[in-house]
């Protein structure tokens, strides 16, 4: 009598609910680190708010200056990231086209020298 599943099957179906959940443990630790993250932040907020007596002009004027900041170090950085990009097509593009014309050489000269053999082969 023959078993619905065979060993092999079981632990492949163990190691695979093994990985899933460790994956799933690890995305809810990030999703708790986040939302403590965020209670920390706005416990700050509140505190500045407090003791401070900051206005919420300023909270919001010192928010929008982060997130230029914040803005202005990625536009950066992706303009970096476009130049690399760029200078890397540029090379290839100019690769590409030295392979070609010595593809486009050395075709010429197996050309010549076929014509050559064949004129040899005639006379």
């Amino acid at each position: 009598m023959e078993s619905a599943c065979n060993s092999e099957e079981i632990k492949s179906c163990y190691t695979f609910a093994l990985k899933a959940q460790y994956h799933v443990r690890k995305e809810l630790e990030e999703i708790v680190q986040l939302a403590e993250w965020k209670i920390l932040l706005l416990e700050s907020i509140r505190k500045s708010v407090v003791h401070k007596k900051t206005t919420i002009k300023e909270i919001v004027l010192s928010c929008a200056s982060t997130s230029y900041e914040i803005y202005d170090d990625e536009m950066k950085r992706l303009s970096k990231e476009i130049l690399d990009l760029r200078r890397w097509l540029r090379e290839a593009q100019q690769q590409n086209k030295e392979m070609s014309h010595d593809v486009t050489k050395k075709v010429k000269e197996v050309e010549r020298k076929e014509r050559i053999i064949l004129e040899k082969m005639r006379k």
